[in-house]
């Protein structure tokens, strides 16, 4: 995981958190609705964006993972026309 994604995680714990016990920030016993409301929203973008960041890591994970099996099944023009070469040079 990088490092903003775990900034972006302890964001989402924290703001949970005033939501959770609103009196221990000094809230009273409940938060005004329109913060409730603003720390929800901002609890929601956060929870969307941790979403987009999975997705484009495991994309990129089978990505890369394509990527390695193509290179070990590729063989360079140059090195395959060499093989040849030896062959036909063996066959003489």
């Amino acid at each position: 995981m990088t490092r903003l994604t775990n900034q972006i995680e302890e964001v989402y714990r924290d703001l949970g958190r005033i939501l959770a016990n609103p009196e221990s920030f000094g809230l009273g016993k409940c938060a005004p609705k329109p913060l409730v409301d603003a720390i929800k929203g901002m609890r929601h973008r956060l929870s969307e964006e941790l979403a987009q960041r999975e997705e484009w890591l495991s994309n990129s994970n089978g990505l890369s993972d394509e990527l390695s099996q193509d290179s070990d099944a590729f063989t360079p023009p140059r090195a395959e026309q060499h093989k040849e070469h030896r062959r036909g040079m063996s066959s003489k």
